[in-house]
């Protein structure tokens, strides 16, 4: 999952460089440049549903590790915490910014 999303992420990069490229182009070839706000109002959309996501993956990824294949004595009590806690507070903020927009609240409730 989370290369997948990692996958994602790079081909949003890639077409924002892209739209960035020909917006020059035109502006050069025609003086001005078309709209490009669609593009730029999805990728705003999906970007906090890709930070869920792949903070839900890192988060599961790393339970795993801790539970499964780490011995108690080999583990960092310190990057536990940090990363429950980094994990707390994306989540926290993300709810917010979901609470506030419509559309995301029925995903959450």
């Amino acid at each position: 999952m989370a290369a997948k999303l990692a996958d994602y992420q790079k081909q949003i990069e890639g077409f924002t460089t892209q739209m960035q490229e020909l917006s020059q182009e035109e502006m050069l070839l025609y003086g001005f440049k078309s709209p490009s706000y669609s593009f730029t109002l999805a990728k705003d959309f999906f970007e906090p549903y890709f930070q869920l996501w792949s903070t839900g993956s890192d988060l599961l990824n790393k339970k795993r590790s801790w539970m499964e294949t780490q011995k108690l004595v080999d583990m960092r009590c310190n990057e536990v915490e940090d990363t429950l806690r980094k994990a707390e507070e994306t989540v926290k903020r993300l709810k917010q910014k979901f609470t506030k927009e419509a559309k995301a609240l029925k995903v959450i409730s």
